[in-house]
């Protein structure tokens, strides 16, 4: 179980678990989801997203595996949904996204991790560390995962182009949007210009 911010850093890493279980379970389990909601951690207070005044708190982006929490952001269940659920569901996807990126550098760059290590501890702290040392410069990150290496959108077409690291993993895939509707956060924001300009 990981965090990772937008520059694919990892923030966050609980090696407690083998990946038998589903991420549901596993975040059920690990220490930083019982610090969360606890309200322990000292995660600054709700902000007003940029030209609303509706304030909302900050959060972690997820799957539909998780349960619905005010901290965790999750899609829209597929269905029927409107245009609008629609647009927040790709661009929820988008920023997804940054954690399979992340796990497909640290696949593709360090060879353990195209077999079963079980829970080997240390080489998984120290494989994410050593991926959070390579790209702590713009020299440094242009070296260990080069333009081409990660997903990224084609803008014109709205479709996935795969990164590099696709060919030299056998990391799977993250599974398909769904899941429980967010409930705590300003659905328009995210839909909205302001959410393009804001890098959403």
């Amino acid at each position: 179980m990981a965090v990772v911010d937008a520059d694919l850093n990892f923030i966050y890493v609980d090696v407690g678990t083998n990946g038998r279980m589903s991420d549901g379970c596993v975040w059920g389990k690990c220490g930083f989801s019982s610090t969360l909601a606890n309200n322990t951690l000292y995660i600054p207070d709700v902000q007003a997203l940029a030209g609303r005044e509706t304030k909302v708190p900050y959060v972690l982006i997820a799957d539909e595996a998780f349960g619905l929490k005010p901290y965790l952001m999750k899609p829209f269940p597929r269905g029927q949904l409107n245009l609008e659920s629609q647009i927040f569901n790709y661009r929820l996807s988008r920023a997804r996204r940054c954690i399979e990126n992340a796990f497909g550098i640290l696949a593709a760059r360090w060879r353990v991790f195209r077999k079963a290590i079980g829970l080997q501890k240390i080489i998984r702290l120290a494989a994410c560390t050593l991926h959070n040392f390579q790209r702590s410069t713009p020299a440094a990150r242009n070296v260990c995962s080069p333009p081409g290496s990660i997903d990224i959108d084609d803008l014109g077409t709205g479709q996935v182009i795969a990164g590099a690291w696709r060919n030299k993993t056998v990391v799977q895939p993250m599974s398909s949007l769904g899941g429980n509707r967010c409930n705590h956060a300003d659905k328009n924001f995210f839909i909205s210009p302001a959410a393009l300009l804001a890098g959403s």
